[in-house]
């Protein structure tokens, strides 16, 4: 079963990490990233996927408002071909085959949960130089708040 609780946990972990990574290259994230491949990616199994997932799909349901077209077709994709693949793989969305998938989906995950923290950090390179410039600050004064009270407020979340 899953444990939305965890997956709110990994989808923070990820989303800091990635918006870290815009924050401080000042560059579009590379998909090859060996910090994100290494750190995350290849090392979540198909438990920790359906916790992600399960975390999202309550987002979806309580804020459907936040979700643009793609981020729905991402979250089906990668549920639908974890779904389809576990019985056979332990890591179906670390396969090579459906790398784009699980990238797709750690970028919506970064995009929704920045929606949901009113933070505007784009993953693009010149357009949001300067962006990025102003809203750093911004990022590191929430982040404690993202990490406590956003999720919170959506999930009752006990401390």
């Amino acid at each position: 079963m899953a444990n939305p609780a965890k997956g709110i946990d990994s989808w923070q972990d990820i989303t800091a990490v990635l918006n870290d990574i815009i924050l401080t290259t000042g560059k579009k994230i590379d998909i090859n990233n060996p910090v994100i491949w290494g750190d995350f990616l290849h090392r979540w199994d198909n438990a920790d996927w359906e916790n992600i997932l399960s975390a999202f799909d309550a987002v979806l349901q309580q804020r459907p408002d936040l979700m643009k077209p793609f981020h729905k077709n991402n979250y089906e994709r990668a549920i639908t071909t974890l779904n389809m693949g576990k019985s056979s793989s332990d890591r179906v969305l670390d396969k090579k085959a459906n790398k784009r998938i699980a990238w797709a989906m750690i970028m919506t995950l970064r995009e929704v949960l920045n929606e949901l923290n009113e933070t505007n950090l784009p993953n693009e390179d010149a357009k949001t130089m300067a962006q990025r410039r102003k809203h750093r600050v911004v990022v590191e004064q929430t982040e404690e708040y993202t990490r406590t009270t956003v999720f919170h407020d959506l999930f009752e979340v006990d401390d």
